[in-house]
């Protein structure tokens, strides 16, 4: 459920699926699907970021095809997903490129729906050492993540050699959103 809502809120998209109950059927009424309290918290994380990002994943911007590439030894592939690799899909949102990082690393399907319930939790990964190609000068890089810390965002340390920016995340769970701002 975690990995669906962060594809639909990275493409700009909205999912309703609580009420008095998690909602798994067009009939509201039907109370098959019982969540516990980690998930019940993860998605109140989840729909805060939506609501507190909104101005990067709602309003605007033209979604791009940022060059990012990981020193970390972990693949990345541009958005569709692939098995075993984290997924990027970017946007350029005035000033800014944002890039989301969609964890499908220990996924057994590049299918982010899971109908059937058995797509793993994704494979958390520490100290993700990124190189991004920055068409300007950088002025600021920061990410935020509904999966750390209640998606409070966080400035990260950078270098930038003519267009090539490197910088480390702490972690990635199911979904980071990088944000790099330009001079």
């Amino acid at each position: 459920m975690l990995l669906a809502d962060a594809v639909i809120f990275t493409f700009g998209g909205d999912h309703l699926e609580l009420g008095e109950h998690m909602l798994g059927r067009e009939y509201f009424p039907d109370d098959n699907l019982v969540m516990g309290r980690d998930l019940k918290d993860a998605l109140v994380h989840y729909y805060d970021f939506l609501v507190a990002y909104q101005n990067l994943l709602r309003d605007g911007g033209v979604f791009d095809r940022p060059g990012v590439s990981s020193t970390s030894g972990i693949a990345i592939t541009q958005w569709p997903p692939q098995r075993g690799q984290v997924a990027v899909v970017g946007k350029e949102v005035g000033n800014r490129q944002v890039i989301h990082l969609l964890n499908f690393i220990s996924a057994n399907s590049p299918l982010w729906r899971d109908n059937a319930g058995t797509q793993p939790e994704p494979q958390s990964v520490g100290e993700l050492t990124l190189s991004y190609a920055a068409t300007r000068q950088v002025k600021r890089v920061w990410f935020a993540s509904p999966d750390v810390d209640a998606g409070a965002s966080k400035e990260i340390a950078f270098t930038q050699t003519a267009s090539e920016v490197t910088f480390t995340l702490p972690s990635l769970d199911y979904w980071d959103m990088v944000v790099v701002e330009y001079q």
